[in-house]
């Protein structure tokens, strides 16, 4: 019997693709302790795109910039200022407050944010694990890389934690052959499979065409938690298994 493992940084309201690899998955490890960007406006681990007046824009987490030297994803602060909450929870509702599934979703959604602490990784992970029972996932397969043990980089890191947790198989993402040494699996004694998950479409208010890529939230107030979670293939049968 094979158990499979697929890795990924805890992410800002991630997009579908992400729920899918979960999905696919037998374990999830969230990536936690792996050096966050020093430079730029923001990574995915801070910030994801929604649809505002029918176009992609992007929703932000603000962070504290001020730190020097080399610091991690779950030593990553949120801004003290929380204005943000108010603000970010005002956008949405401006955004999809007409949206069929609007009053089902959003409390959820608002909840996470208004409760997001002083860190990062803690907000990310809380509301990441909030959706995805949602979606029927088991959120008992989840595990923070900060508590296994690992070594290693790239993609020896990625071997390495694969080999704590006692998995044989490594679900790696469609992006992955930009950066990954695909012959260390092998290596390892581990077998490599690629998600291949191709966005698919769903109602979406707003834009002239439909937009892919977006944050999972653009599909549950299109079609709620039911639609996307078929639109996934997530079945009751699987999370049962999953949760095994």
């Amino acid at each position: 019997m094979t158990t499979t493992v697929a890795i990924h940084q805890p992410n800002f309201l991630p997009w579908l693709g992400f729920f899918d690899k979960w999905a696919k998955a037998d374990v999830l490890i969230l990536l936690d302790d792996v050096q966050f960007p020093k430079t730029g406006g923001g990574v995915w681990t801070n910030r994801s795109r929604i649809v505002e007046q029918g176009k992609p824009a992007w929703l932000t987490v603000p962070i504290n910039r001020t730190y020097s030297g080399v610091v991690n994803i779950n030593q990553i602060q949120v801004s003290p200022d929380n204005s943000w909450k108010k603000k970010m929870t005002s956008r949405l509702s401006h955004a999809y407050g007409k949206h069929p599934f609007f009053t089902q979703v959003s409390p959820m959604i608002f909840s996470s944010i208004e409760l997001a602490d002083s860190l990062l990784s803690p907000f990310n992970v809380s509301t990441l694990l909030n959706i995805g029972q949602k979606l029927g996932l088991s959120t008992d397969q989840v595990v923070l890389s900060s508590d296994l043990k690992h070594e290693g980089s790239g993609t020896d890191l990625l071997c390495s934690l694969t080999v704590s947790i006692g998995a044989d198989t490594y679900l790696a993402g469609g992006g992955a052959t930009g950066y990954q040494k695909d012959s260390l699996f092998e290596e390892h004694g581990i077998h490599l499979k690629y998600q291949d998950f191709v966005p698919p479409t769903h109602s979406q208010i707003g834009p002239k065409e439909f937009v892919p890529g977006l944050s999972i939230i653009d599909a549950l107030l299109n079609i709620g938690f039911e639609g996307s979670r078929k639109l996934l293939g997530i079945n009751s049968d699987q999370s049962k298994r999953q949760s095994k």
